[in-house]
């Protein structure tokens, strides 16, 4: 556990750009109610790290960070919900909107899609780069009710563009563009893939409810390794 709770913490240290890679919903629409809000921490992404820079000193696979933020579900109709969340990391905030459909229901059981996008920025203090990543998403969930509880498996699959933007202050002649001024710009743009299934437990009393989830999430890191990483996380809400 020790060593566990020394790995995460190395890694969020080290991470830049993070995404949010939970799902901590169900495929069960807010309806009757009318909107769930709720607060969750998560274990997230690290996209500068999906891909590998022989020049890095860092490991060759992906690292995670966790990411704290606020979700919130929108009844529009008895089977359709808008859904949006904005989290922050240790250096980075992002975003996410989207819509949750139920597509099958029979007596306990439910189906629904969840197509969203994404976006998120990294906080630079020093003004040397800039870090954008935009993105879409698609969750397929399979949900079964016992009473007032329910259990979800989920599958999820995410494209990222990541955009970087490095502001070079000296010359360095083996990459260095036909530019004049004070500093030259070195452009970055990479095409991002991973998904993961997880599995979760909403807990409802009266109007409160508790989601905790884990699950798994694979990335193939370009120039690097292939890398599994765990995820975990938790949300708080209440709905009305």
């Amino acid at each position: 556990m020790l060593k566990l709770a020394c790995a995460l913490l190395a890694l969020s240290l080290s991470a830049c750009a993070v995404i949010d890679i939970s799902i901590l919903d169900t495929a069960l629409p807010v309806a009757p109610q009318e909107y769930q809000i709720a607060v969750f921490q998560a274990l997230g992404l690290d996209l500068k790290s999906v891909v590998y820079d022989e020049y890095s000193s860092d490991e060759p696979g992906a690292s995670a960070d966790i990411v704290s933020g606020i979700k919130t579900n929108i009844s529009l109709n008895p089977e359709l919900d808008l859904q949006a969340r904005a989290y922050s990391a240790s250096n980075s905030w992002g975003g996410k909107i989207g819509l949750k459909k139920l597509m099958y229901q029979e007596g306990r059981n439910y189906l629904a899609l969840a197509p969203a996008f994404s976006y998120v920025q990294e906080m630079n203090n020093e003004n040397d780069f800039d870090v954008q990543v935009f993105g879409a998403e698609m969750q397929i969930l399979f949900s079964q009710k016992w009473g007032n509880q329910s259990g979800t498996i989920a599958i999820r699959g995410n494209y990222n563009k990541y955009l970087e933007e490095i502001r070079h202050d000296e010359e360095l002649p083996d990459i260095r563009p036909d530019e004049e001024g004070p500093y030259w710009v070195e452009n970055k743009e990479y095409d991002v893939l991973h998904a993961g299934i997880r599995a979760n437990l909403c807990l409802k009393y009266k109007f409160l409810y508790f989601i905790p989830e884990i699950g798994v999430e694979g990335i193939p890191v370009k120039n690097g390794v292939f890398t599994v990483l765990p995820s975990f996380g938790y949300a708080l809400g209440i709905e009305f």
